[in-house]
């Protein structure tokens, strides 16, 4: 037992040092990918393994472009301007009609 368990750690660094995925690592290997993840997990439940998956990215790629995203400025629905430079916008025809409510509250009083 414990032989089979040190033969999966051994199998675990193989596959971390081989930088490949584990469904590939296991075809090339021979290995069933349901029982390498299983042994595996067996390993590093007895100490035998550290850490359960690389920290840097298995595979590299070439082609990507970083793209920064910004947000656009959205014209207001309604904008309402006063003399003195100061202004109300809203975004959308809803809040104008909570404008129109508080309005009409406010006429009331």
């Amino acid at each position: 037992m414990k032989k089979e368990v040190e033969y999966w750690a051994n199998e675990y660094r193989k596959w971390l040092k081989s930088g490949l995925r584990q469904p590939d690592y296991c075809k090339q290997e021979g290995h069933h990918l349901h029982e390498f993840k299983e042994q595996t997990r067996n390993a590093r439940r007895e100490g035998l393994v550290k850490g359960a998956y690389p920290t840097k990215p298995i595979v590299k790629s070439e082609g990507f472009v970083a793209v920064d995203i910004i947000e656009e400025e959205r014209a207001p629905y309604c904008r309402i301007e006063f003399q003195n430079s100061s202004s109300v916008s809203f975004s959308d025809k809803s809040s104008l009609r909570c404008l129109k409510e508080l309005v009409a509250t406010l006429m009331v009083t």
